[in-house]
């Protein structure tokens, strides 16, 4: 996603992109629900056999539109399977606009290589981002593993339980939506990430309060709210990782990193509820307190190890020296393409760094014969 947009197009549009993983969780417990209510038994096939097959032809089948509709790269823009969807000139004019932002999405190279592997975990700034996920991840990991179990023991019915459990995640749809555009208006990363952790954590306090009482619609209402910030934090934290990490490698790197430790959660998570703990579960209630508490600590180191100092403005500066170097060079090929001195000496030279940059000789041509500076 990183190397299609720019800077300030990628944040929303990654929240747009986890919006995808919400609304299929949201969705499950609905599709649970239908299932077990209208097909459960046809061909002597359980309940829980056909929401296997259901769910998973669904996978298979947007895999391959994945496969066959999205393309590579703005520098290969074919699918998997060799289709594409950009002629020539909407590809050129991405290109451009993603080399005037940054340059070094053009000239990255296509691999992941091992030194782009060491670079990237020697950064200690991206630690902090993969713990606050593997510590945020673990209340609703542990959580969604047994919702339906869960709300199921306050006593409602099987089908009620799954319809009812995705309440919390369709809420939580709209709660990434609001976080991602304060952040994205006000230019602040940390107050939404905070506010979600903490919400998260008194949420989590209240839910360990009610666990000794049997009123089950506050337990209900309480648990349903614990599900609003969701996955909410970790999307958050990936957009504010994104904007940090310069290198278009490095990123694509750290960003998995995340889902790691988003997946990580879930294999520790789903071991907080025990047996032996239900039906209250104190004891699960006051570790995901404890992890709670800590992953506010973690979001508060987050937030400090950005907060400007005198060194980090002076790298700033001098990066946006760099920026300036590029930018000169950029404006120095768009003169000359807008002069269309088509003798000039310097002509195949720059076509060749034009070339080199992903552009098509042939359009590159037209623009100098045309003067159409505008696209460069």
């Amino acid at each position: 996603i990183s190397t299609w947009y720019t800077k300030k197009e990628i944040v929303p549009r990654y929240s747009f992109y986890f919006l995808g993983n919400l609304v299929g969780s949201a969705s499950s417990g609905l599709i649970a629900s239908g299932i077990m209510k209208n097909v459960a038994g046809n061909f002597g096939k359980a309940g829980w056999k056909w929401i296997f097959i259901i769910e998973g032809v669904m996978g298979i089948g947007y895999g391959l539109i994945f496969a066959l509709l999205i393309p590579d790269s703005p520098i290969k823009p074919k699918s998997f399977f060799g289709f594409n969807l950009l002629n020539e000139r909407q590809s050129h004019i991405i290109k451009s606009k993603i080399y005037a932002d940054d340059p070094i999405k053009i000239d990255s190279v296509e691999h992941i290589t091992w030194n782009d592997l060491k670079s990237t975990f020697k950064q200690w700034r991206i630690w902090v981002h993969f713990i606050f996920t593997l510590s945020f991840m673990q209340n609703i990991q542990a959580l969604s593993t047994y919702l339906p179990t869960i709300v199921r023991s306050l006593g409602y019915s099987s089908i009620a339980a799954n319809a009812m459990s995705s309440i919390g995640g369709w809420s939580a749809i709209g709660f990434l939506i609001a976080l991602t555009a304060f952040s994205h208006y006000f230019q602040v990363r940390y107050i939404s990430v905070i506010f979600v952790t903490i919400w998260q954590l008194s949420f989590t306090v209240a839910l360990y309060c009610l666990s000794k009482t049997d009123n089950s619609k506050a337990k209900f209402a309480v648990i349903t709210c614990v599900f609003v910030s969701g996955a909410n934090g970790h999307v958050l934290n990936c957009s504010w990782l994104s904007i940090n990490v310069k290198q278009p490698l490095q990123r694509s790197i750290a960003l998995a990193m995340l889902v790691m430790a988003a997946n990580m959660a879930g294999i520790s998570g789903g071991q907080v509820l025990r047996t032996n703990d239900a039906p209250r579960y104190t004891n699960a209630f006051t570790a995901l307190i404890v992890v709670s508490v800590f992953t506010l600590c973690v979001a508060i180191v987050l937030t400090i190890q950005y907060l400007p100092t005198k060194s980090r403005n002076e790298i700033k500066e001098a990066y946006k020296l760099v920026e300036a170097e590029r930018l000169k060079e950029l404006s120095q090929h768009k003169r000359f393409v807008y002069i269309g001195d088509k003798e000039s000496e310097n002509f195949n030279q720059i076509k060749a760094e034009y070339i080199k940059k992903g552009y098509a000789a042939q359009h590159y041509e037209e623009l100098v014969a045309g003067g159409e500076a505008k696209y460069i």
